[in-house]
């Protein structure tokens, strides 16, 4: 079972959620492995596809990159809920939901406008009707295409959590498919009018390995400030003017679930959060000798990213798995660099005053 948090790119994003029959770590054989080439994509042990939350995908092109609803061209902060039918973590999983916080400001998740399916977040109901509107966009005709469903969705998810997952972090390219499932067009057999086939705007080119490896040889990305913790715990004390961020399913479900809260505020919540945990961070590396700055770099230099400050919080289940960032079209790295270095810049003046 695998929960991809976070797979994006400067240009495209996407929160997958793969359940598996198997319990456990198993090494598949045959047809359990899912082979596409024998026809067998859709018989395999996981939910290859997925259900997953691409908001290009989904209809709303305007929502994330450069210069967007999310602007990848500046540090963003991604908060994942995890929700069950109860509200207490005993319950079974019933939704993931996300929002997006940048400079100091509460971006909730687009919403689908995509015909038959309704909804901002990750549920079984907005999963069921995502495949049925995406069925064209089926990898092969042989096999139930909402595997989602047949290995047993969110509850196969949550029992997963349970069990207990690694938290990865990613950095890498896509020798077979060449990331167009997530940032291009797929299958590039249909027309992009396809309901789903569209993922991203990137040229179907730009995600050769060889493309990449040639034309961004200096890529990287930057992580730091992870949190997990119970709903409403991660993001500091509530700001005046703040308003809770409720997905479609929550609002309809009022006193089940609590909101987060974020939003406007001078100063915003972010950054005194950011200034608390500085501080808190530069004492302890101060301590061991360890020198001040990002919590977690990546400096592989196969895949770039926006350099996104990211922190993703988990609540009510304490465990998951995180899938990284690969690249789409070439950023403008050193803008990027610089939006960041600012941001150390502030916190060790802040830490040293």
């Amino acid at each position: 079972t695998e929960m991809d948090i976070f797979e994006a790119n400067r240009m495209a994003a996407s929160m997958t959620a793969h359940p598996c029959s198997s319990v456990g770590p198993r090494r598949c054989t045959g047809t359990d492995c899912g082979d596409g080439d024998r026809h067998e994509y859709y018989k395999g042990l996981c939910d290859k596809d997925g259900c997953e939350f691409n908001p290009f995908r989904m209809g709303d092109q305007s929502f994330f990159g450069p210069d967007a609803a999310v602007n990848t061209n500046r540090p963003i902060t991604v908060v994942t809920q995890f929700l069950t039918e109860d509200g207490i973590d005993a319950g079974e999983l019933s939704e993931i939901r996300r929002f997006y916080i940048q400079d100091g400001n509460v971006i909730q998740n687009s919403k689908s406008s995509t015909i038959g399916v309704e909804g901002d977040s990750i549920s079984n109901p907005v999963c069921a009707a995502q495949k049925n509107a995406f069925i064209e966009t089926r990898a092969d005709a042989e096999g139930d295409y909402n595997q989602f469903a047949a290995k047993g969705g969110l509850r196969a998810m949550g029992e997963a959590f349970d069990r207990g997952m690694v938290l990865t972090f990613a950095l890498w390219d896509d020798l077979g498919n060449h990331m167009k499932w997530l940032d291009s067009w797929q299958p590039d057999k249909l027309p992009k009018t396809t309901p789903g086939a569209l993922r991203g705007p990137c040229d179907e080119t730009w995600g050769t390995p060889e493309w990449l490896r040639k034309t961004e040889p200096d890529a990287y990305t930057q992580f730091s400030n992870l949190r997990f913790g119970p709903i409403g715990s991660t993001q500091g004390p509530k700001m005046d003017g703040a308003e809770a961020v409720q997905s479609d399913a929550a609002a309809a479900a009022p006193g089940i679930y609590e909101g987060e809260v974020g939003g406007p505020g001078t100063p915003s919540f972010v950054e005194k959060v950011e200034e608390l945990d500085h501080q808190r961070h530069h004492r302890t590396r101060r301590r061991k000798g360890v020198p001040t700055g990002a919590l977690v770099m990546a400096g592989i230099t196969l895949l770039a990213v926006t350099g996104a400050t990211f922190a993703a919080w988990r609540s009510q289940r304490q465990r998951m798995d995180m899938r990284g960032f690969n690249n789409c079209a070439p950023p403008d790295a050193r803008a990027f660099r610089q939006a960041v270095e600012d941001v150390e810049d502030e916190r060790d003046r802040i830490d040293l005053e």
